[in-house]
């Protein structure tokens, strides 16, 4: 027969406080994350597709084979694996679009009364 009475009693080990919680971002960090992570992808997948059918528009088809947006997200894609500077800000220009909005506006925010300086 076993025993449960240590188990009933409460007598096991307790857990330390922190024991199952995911470590918190500071509020700045979550955010960042967040809009990064939203950004990003757009860049990814939504970005070239606009660009595709932007071009097939204004120029025509993209290859001569007819490969389509096909062939546009494997030439991104190979760029940006093998180091592409090009291909990367392609990849990244919503975020750091955001980015440079956000360096530009710094300057003209008003500063509140109670509000301290912001630092450099």
């Amino acid at each position: 027969m076993v025993d449960h009475e240590d188990e009933t009693r409460g007598d096991a080990p307790a857990e330390a406080p922190d024991a199952g919680k995911a470590p918190t971002l500071p509020g700045w960090l979550r955010r960042e994350l967040i809009i990064a992570g939203i950004l990003i992808p757009v860049g990814v997948l939504l970005l070239p597709i606009a660009i595709y059918f932007t071009g097939q528009a204004l120029l025509g088809e993209y290859s001569a084979e007819g490969d389509g947006i096909g062939r546009l997200y494997g030439d991104i894609f190979r760029d940006v694996r093998s180091g592409s500077p090009l291909a990367v800000i392609l990849v990244l220009s919503p975020w750091l679009g955001l980015q440079i909005l956000r360096i530009a506006w710094r300057p003209l925010r008003r500063k509140r009364p109670d509000q301290e300086p912001i630092p450099e």
